[in-house]
């Protein structure tokens, strides 16, 4: 009788070791619980390496768009000259006394301006791209690409709560993101752009020696 006691208290021991360990798991993984999910995003990304992955990130988004606004600033002077071209052979061809195919000889025998075949060839020819030009949607892809863009980052940065400022070329935070981590962010960001110009102003100082 007693070993059978003793394999009974055994047992009983045994069962309630595991559920002990089970109760101390269920309040470990309670208190993890209870933590929020911005306390866990300033933690795990509140360090310097985290920062200076963002603002990598913030320099390619810069240099994105100041490629873009120049190629958008070049299609818009293109899409002024096309439309200038385009108003003034509709002017010269229109508002000429002298048929297309005979040019007159005498450039002083009217007011009005001469009318070539060159002009109806030019008016033709800039009325064809024009209409190409806003038939395809090109000016969507050309003169629109800047706002798309920044639609575009916005979007794939909402989920983080993120955000692109076209204004400031920033990268600015939500609410949701701990207050602790947009300071730290502030601070890295002022002390790279610090020492980022320190390196400009020692490049500069040693070419002027040099020279």
């Amino acid at each position: 009788m007693p070993i059978t006691t003793g394999m009974t208290e055994s047992s009983i021991s045994d069962v309630e070791q595991p559920q002990s360990q089970q109760k101390i798991f269920k309040k470990q993984s309670s208190g993890l619980d209870t933590i929020s999910p911005e306390r866990r995003l300033g933690d795990s990304l509140n360090n310097e390496r985290s920062f200076r992955d963002l603002i990598m990130f913030e320099e390619r988004l810069q240099s994105n768009m100041t490629r873009i606004r120049g190629a958008t600033l070049r299609w818009k002077v293109f899409l002024v000259a096309l439309l200038l071209t385009l108003f003034g052979s509709a002017y010269i061809f229109y508002n000429s006394e002298i048929p297309v195919f005979e040019p007159s000889t005498d450039p002083h025998s009217g007011t009005q301006p001469q009318h070539t075949p060159w002009s109806a060839l030019v008016f033709i020819c800039s009325c064809s791209i024009t209409l190409i030009f806003f038939a395809s949607g090109m000016y969507k892809t050309k003169l629109l690409t800047q706002e798309t863009f920044v639609a575009r980052c916005n979007k794939t940065l909402k989920p983080f709560n993120m955000t692109f400022q076209e204004s400031s070329g920033k990268i600015v935070f939500s609410r949701k993101v701990p207050r602790e981590f947009q300071d730290g962010m502030q601070e890295y960001r002022a002390s790279f752009l610090r020492r980022r110009e320190q390196s400009a102003a020692r490049r500069r100082s040693s070419t002027k020696k040099k020279a």
